[in-house]
């Protein structure tokens, strides 16, 4: 019975006993109606349980969103690679070196203090090395905005879809 199970969620990606699709192509609508017919189907006699679904569920998350600001970059010489390296080394880190330990390697990563990494204002102050020596303040190369987006998508062949997980009291 427990492999039943388990086939049947590895078949249909949820844990749960029923799992409604919404299927499109608008995020936003998508997100709105999953909501909506949560509510609804938390009504329904002899249901436990109507939620987002924990593992394919379309989830809206704050992100910051860092844009090259192209006339700037250009006039400070800095090509769009070094402007995207560098605010990935900001925030994912880059290697710096490596410790040895016995027969084990560290890779050794810099990256912005994880209390400062969603400060926006922070963030903005960050220093871009320009090519002929020198630095700007990101702010002054990049807009920089936090803003509510999609995080997860989930597809099945090949269509978005958000899934609401209904379980079955007894």
């Amino acid at each position: 019975f427990p492999v039943t199970i388990r086939f049947n969620e590895m078949l249909e990606g949820s844990r749960a006993d029923v799992s409604l699709k919404v299927i499109g192509n608008d995020l936003t609508y998508m997100v709105e109606e999953i909501d909506s017919l949560a509510l609804k189907m938390q009504k329904i006699p002899g249901l436990e349980s109507a939620d987002m679904d924990p593992l394919t569920a379309l989830r809206k998350s704050q992100v910051i969103d860092i844009k090259p600001k192209f006339s700037e970059i250009s006039k400070l010489n800095i090509s769009l690679d070094e402007f995207n390296q560098t605010v990935v080394s900001f925030m994912q880190g880059a290697v710096i070196g490596q410790w040895i330990q016995g027969t084990r390697k560290f890779l050794i990563v810099l990256h912005l203090d994880e209390e400062r990494r969603d400060k926006i204002d922070e963030i903005k102050k960050l220093p871009v090395v320009l090519p002929d020596g020198g630095s700007v303040p990101l702010e002054q190369i990049a807009n920089i905005e936090i803003k509510d987006r999609v995080t997860t998508i989930a597809r099945n062949w090949g269509q978005r879809y958000a899934a609401l997980s209904l379980n079955i009291d007894n």
